[in-house]
């Protein structure tokens, strides 16, 4: 699943909160960051350290990561300009299918987890981006 969303501010730094090794191989500077707990589930890379750790408040790393422990999914964002970018790699729980049911009430409930946890990552993200004035 993938996603955008728009930020109310604007700002020239890149930062990347991903689970995989993905963006590193594409020449992204690694952030260092003194919680090695966050480090150890999640890649955290930008262009900009200060603005970057000012984002990634001990609340918001204690959030994505009881968040990835509750999807259980492995996922990307990308905080860019004024838009925020979003991939969780679910699988095919959104595809439909003709070899199980559709309303199973499993799917249903990890469809409404996985929509769930974006708002909430969505809504921290762009309140810690804007309460910085981050432009």
């Amino acid at each position: 699943m993938r996603g955008i969303c728009k930020l109310n501010v604007a700002f020239e730094e890149e930062i990347v909160i991903t689970t995989s090794e993905f963006f590193g191989k594409l020449n992204y500077d690694r952030i260092k960051l003194d919680a090695p707990n966050f480090e150890r589930e999640f890649n955290v890379y930008g262009n900009d350290k200060v603005v970057t750790l000012q984002i990634l408040t001990s609340d918001i790393m204690q959030a994505l990561s009881d968040i990835k422990q509750n999807l259980k999914f492995e996922f990307d964002i990308v905080i860019r300009r004024d838009k925020m970018y979003f991939r969780i790699h679910t699988g095919d729980i959104f595809e439909a299918t003709m070899l199980r049911k559709s309303m199973n009430i499993e799917n249903i409930r990890m469809c409404h987890n996985v929509l769930h946890s974006i708002n909430q990552i969505t809504e921290l993200l762009c309140k810690e981006v804007e309460k910085n004035e981050l432009m």
